[in-house]
């Protein structure tokens, strides 16, 4: 079992998960000082979920939160 001792917290990484986005929404994630990847999600019959990665910052960014471990 993990603890807070143990997670490495200098990397963050932030899921933003829905069914669709617009293209401002796409264009603001790129934007941010943070890794934010953009995750469209689809439910099928019988309740099955599929998870789409449909946008990722490249390079990814690795940059502390504030007040974090530096």
């Amino acid at each position: 079992m993990l603890d807070a001792e143990t997670i490495d917290w200098h990397h963050p990484r932030m899921l933003w998960i829905a069914p669709s986005f617009s293209h401002h929404d796409r264009v603001a994630v790129q934007r941010l000082p943070r890794r934010i990847d953009v995750m469209r999600y689809r439910v099928f019959e019988g309740d099955r979920l599929s998870l789409l990665l449909a946008e990722t910052p490249h390079p990814p960014r690795h940059t502390p939160l504030p007040g974090g471990p530096s």
